[in-house]
């Protein structure tokens, strides 16, 4: 496997997925997951920082930076993830409409990846970190 980037080039790359231009972020976006990938398979864990960024792409006013993000943030996610999967439900509330359904999308997402759709026993014990919880709960 290759090495684990330095922590400096990932830290140099983030503050590109709030650049002027969509083409930048949603660029931004791949180069971050494929350092942040590689730093995970080194260090055990998905960096936050660059995971938090993800997030907060989910608002972009760009459906492509928003479709990435989601992306991102699917392949990236783990079952039991409370934060991760309440930070993409919180967009479910956004006032663009735009942002609520990559987000509602993204949670439909998780959970057929985490197999909650396909057979409820998967679900979560913590309703926060059950992506078809907070469907229920903000659909409703």
């Amino acid at each position: 496997a290759p090495p684990p980037p330095p922590p400096a080039v990932l830290a140099a790359i983030v503050p590109c997925l709030t650049d002027l231009s969509a083409c930048v972020r949603e660029s931004a976006i791949q180069c971050v997951m494929s350092l942040a990938l590689r730093a995970e398979e080194a260090l055990g864990a998905f960096p936050h920082k660059v995971l938090k960024a993800l997030l907060d792409c989910l608002q972009d006013p760009d459906g492509r930076v928003r479709t990435a993000s989601a992306d991102s943030i699917v392949k990236v996610a783990l079952p039991d993830d409370a934060r991760v999967i309440s930070a993409v439900a919180e967009r479910m509330l956004h006032e663009d409409g735009e942002v609520r359904r990559a987000s509602s999308a993204t949670l439909v997402r998780l959970a057929i990846k985490f197999g909650e759709v396909d057979d409820p026993s998967r679900r979560s014990r913590d309703p926060e970190a059950s992506p078809l919880w907070h469907i229920e709960r903000l659909g409703n």
